[in-house]
């Protein structure tokens, strides 16, 4: 009895002096002067380490958003971090062996510093607003340096955050899709040579011209501003005579980078492809470049009156009396916070802040701003469940080791589907991770302790334990960059040819150029192609008496090839005969897999002196 009485003593004790710290860190941070639906949220916070987390966000974000228009009409500025374009990485331009740059060869900074220089030149010129950034880019954009160090996005949110700036813009210029980036002439339709992330070089059918201007505005703003300024900026600039890139007509909402998932408001201006011909002429263009410069101060400046409520457009600023003005702080706290419980891994705790952001703001007009919240939690909601259900199966009894793999199967099954849905955005990292290392206990047991004990070795040792590189990432993607050279012999005449056939060229021309046929060998080419016939696979229905209905079958039939332009894979036999001809929309210069003059120098039929090298 008195051991009992003890233990609740022990007890007693222990919380009472939980809340006593509990209080005392409390103390620390004032909030009283928050609103109530965010004192809710702290007072319901039992963590001691959570709630001062989302103390120290909400107060960060009242230095930095509260009373703006107040403000800056007693003297203080609106502050705005630019953000590198890439950079200089072991004394080269970054972009370059990712491929982003154009035609002469030029990497996307240079354009991008032209570009900047001229809007931070008048943003540096209005007394209202005071721009930020690391040392050497700022140096750049004043003009007393070409260039600057590479920056990333997680070094400028924190740079960002301890110049309490508002928002954040940074200057790029578009590569051409993923895979391939701006090499120059792989965005002009027709057939070029393109490289892939590795790379490697391929031969490509571009179809489709990528060009035009678009704005990255943060999806997860919930102030509006970002939006707003993407969409009036896209008015500006087709106002002077630019045309608005396909994706999203040039205002895309965007939620893939931390840059726009940990600060509040972030812009990334995409100018046009450097890639393009056309959008590289407005680009270098100085007096294109002034108007691009003057619509998007013009379009800050409005977006700073419209969202914030106060001009800054004169000498005097003058704070707007309408209701037009839509900056609701109490909304980007909460969201800050529902952010910083997804991150944190705890689902449900941020589901149930969203849910507070849809009952007060989801009907207002803050509901299309609150929307990408509402689908971030339905996501986690089914993930969770997933992970649940996947923790259900593993908790079941079973009768014999057939039936545990099966629960066994069926845990990793839910697991993976749950890392599905969550991989692809950062926001849900801490709930992803939490799938991915409970997927990989379950395959290795053991395995977290191991990462503990991992983790506490590095920690005691940090220096003998990291481990050593010879070469630099820019020297590795240089050497991915390098051109491979072959020895070049002639292919045996049944390697499958590369027959690129242009827009506007004749058959014949086509074959000489892919061929280089001896003139006595060329008419029998010539006529192989015009004849020829090759085994398709053609889709047929026909009724099945088994399953008592149509059912569509595939057969071999042969069949006319009609070339037109476009690539090829043909095959030849000895007697000069076309046996296949494959349409492709690329192909990779493989000359040991692969036979063409005009790329490859190694065609079976070329008479003349071939050269040593790409």
């Amino acid at each position: 009895m008195n051991r009992v009485i003890f233990i609740i003593a022990i007890i007693g004790v222990f919380f009472v002096c939980r809340y006593h710290l509990f209080s005392q860190e409390h103390a620390q941070f004032s909030i009283d002067a928050q609103p109530p639906i965010i004192q809710t949220i702290i007072d319901s916070e039992k963590n001691i380490e959570r709630a001062k987390g989302i103390i120290e966000l909400i107060h960060l974000l009242d230095e930095i958003y509260k009373n703006i228009p107040e403000r800056i009409l007693s003297g203080e500025k609106l502050t705005i971090y630019i953000d590198p374009c890439h950079g200089m990485v072991n004394g080269h331009w970054s972009a370059k062996p990712t491929g982003r740059h154009c035609i002469n060869g030029i990497s996307e900074e240079v354009y991008s510093l032209m570009l900047i220089r001229k809007l931070y030149a008048r943003l540096s010129n209005n007394p209202h607003i005071k721009i930020v950034s690391s040392d050497d880019y700022l140096a750049a954009l004043k003009g007393e340096r070409n260039d600057y160090k590479n920056q990333s996005f997680r070094n400028t949110i924190k740079r960002a955050y301890e110049a309490k700036a508002q928002i954040i813009i940074s200057q790029h210029l578009n590569n051409v899709h993923s895979g391939i980036k701006a090499t120059g002439t792989s965005n002009i339709p027709g057939i070029h040579i393109v490289y892939d992330s590795e790379g490697k070089k391929y031969l490509e059918n571009i179809t489709q011209v990528h060009k035009g201007f678009l704005t990255l505005y943060n999806r997860l703003d919930v102030s509006g501003f970002s939006r707003y300024y993407a969409y009036e900026l896209k008015k500006e600039l087709i106002s002077i005579g630019m045309h608005p890139n396909g994706w999203q007509m040039g205002a895309v909402a965007d939620d893939r980078f931390i840059y726009f998932i940990d600060f509040p408001i972030s812009l990334i201006y995409e100018t046009g492809f450097i890639s393009n011909p056309d959008d590289l002429s407005i680009i270098s263009d100085p007096h294109m470049q002034e108007k691009i410069a003057h619509a998007q101060y013009d379009t800050l400046l409005s977006s700073v009156k419209e969202v914030f409520g106060i001009d800054i457009s004169e000498n005097t600023p003058k704070r707007m009396e309408t209701p037009s003005a839509m900056f609701d702080l109490t909304l980007v706290k909460l969201s800050r916070i529902a952010l910083f419980y997804m991150q944190a891994g705890l689902a449900r705790k941020a589901c149930d802040v969203i849910d507070l952001m849809r009952e007060r703001y989801g009907n207002t007009r803050f509901g299309t701003l609150v929307t990408p919240y509402y689908e971030m939690k339905q996501t986690a909601l089914l993930s969770e469940h997933l992970y649940e259900k996947a923790m259900s199966a593993l908790a079941k009894r079973a009768k014999n080791k057939k039936q545990r793999q099966k629960y066994i199967r069926m845990a990793l099954n839910y697991l993976s589907t749950a890392k599905a849905l969550t991989r692809s955005k950062d926001f849900y990292d801490g709930i992803y991770r939490k799938y991915a290392d409970t997927y990989r206990e379950i395959l290795h047991p053991g395995w977290k302790m191991q990462k503990q004990e991992t983790k506490f070795a590095v920690c005691a040792n940090p220096v003998s334990e990291q481990p050593s590189y010879t070469n630099s990432k820019e020297e590795l993607l240089s050497k991915e960059f390098v051109d491979r050279h072959y020895a070049v012999r002639p292919a045996e005449i049944t390697r499958p040819i590369i027959f690129a056939f242009e827009e506007g060229q004749s058959l014949k021309e086509a074959i000489q150029n892919n061929l280089a046929p001896h003139e006595n060998v060329f008419e029998k080419l010539y006529d192989a192609f015009i004849h020829a016939r090759a085994d398709v696979k053609v889709k047929h229905v026909k009724w099945s008496p088994k399953k008592k209905r149509n059912i569509t079958v595939w057969k071999n039939e042969t069949k006319h090839v009609e070339f037109r332009p476009g690539i090829y894979i043909v095959r030849l036999n000895n007697n000069l005969e076309i046996v296949s001809a494959k349409r492709v929309s690329r192909v990779y210069l493989n000359p040991d897999r692969y036979q063409n003059h005009l790329y490859l120098k190694n065609s079976h039929f070329a008479h003349v002196k071939r050269e040593k090298s790409l």
